[in-house]
């Protein structure tokens, strides 16, 4: 994750959740989205109807184009990697810190809810 400034002096944290890479020309291609699973921290790769796991190691090979190498009988050709993350995603994760601290502290408690601790009249 990065780091930005606040206006009143503090840090935002912010993590990457989710990237939409285009695979392909300007003309024409095909977009696949890499999406961080909240709870686990796992990633997948999510290609139509296949979902997989994902590496996060592998994210620059798989977004960032360059050259790879492919083998074809007994030649190796290189090529150009047409790939290229398109939409990056974030999440602040120092305001969900502090939301979750926020509510648990003002969260009512379940007999405060209910009709006959409100005061109100019933019927």
């Amino acid at each position: 994750g990065g780091a930005m400034e606040e206006e009143e002096g503090g840090s935002l944290i912010y993590g990457l959740v989710g990237v939409i890479v285009h695979k392909g020309e300007a003309s024409h291609g095909h977009y696949y989205s890499l999406l961080k699973h909240h709870p686990t921290g796992i990633w997948y790769k999510i290609d139509d109807e296949t979902v997989t796991e994902f590496d996060l190691d592998n994210l620059p090979a798989e977004c960032f184009g360059g050259v790879q190498t492919e083998t074809r009988g007994f030649r190796a050709e290189k090529r150009l990697r047409n790939h290229n993350a398109f939409v990056l995603v974030y999440h602040r994760e120092s305001d969900a810190q502090t939301e979750r601290a926020s509510c648990s502290d003002s969260s009512p408690s379940p007999d405060a809810a209910s009709p006959a601790s409100s005061g109100r009249p019933r019927g």
